[in-house]
């Protein structure tokens, strides 16, 4: 399961030493550093106010990045965000600052005529 950490803080994409970070079964968020035992990890919980988790939707875009939930995607002309759909258990686009779908959801057009033209969090990708 692939994911990318934004944090709301540092208005930044975490990049470095993402191996240390793991998500539980509640989708909480983790971060394991080694204490002073050789096989002493210790597990900090990370506060969700802080830091967002964005799934990664599995398909590439038409250059080739990896689209994530909350990214900015660009379709014949139009625009959408990625979000999680929990009813129809994909991920879908919806209309920017709405909730309304778009004609073109992930899960039925070839994600190769997509590009990812930002986030959510405008701020550019990893």
């Amino acid at each position: 399961m692939r994911f990318r950490i934004f944090d709301k803080q540092e208005k930044k994409y975490i990049s470095e030493f993402l191996s240390q970070y793991y998500l539980n079964h509640e989708g909480k968020l983790f971060f394991i550093y080694a204490g002073e035992g050789k096989h002493n990890e210790i597990h900090k919980e990370l506060d969700p106010d802080r830091y967002v988790v964005e799934m990664s939707t599995g398909k590439p875009d038409k250059n080739g990045n990896k689209i994530y939930a909350g990214d900015k995607l660009s379709y014949q002309g139009n625009t959408g965000i990625v979000v999680w759909s929990k009813a129809g258990c994909n991920y879908c686009v919806v209309k920017p600052n709405t909730n309304i779908l778009t004609e073109w959801g992930l899960w039925w057009k070839d994600s190769d005529e997509f590009e990812i033209i930002g986030t959510i969090h405008n701020v550019k990708q990893l």
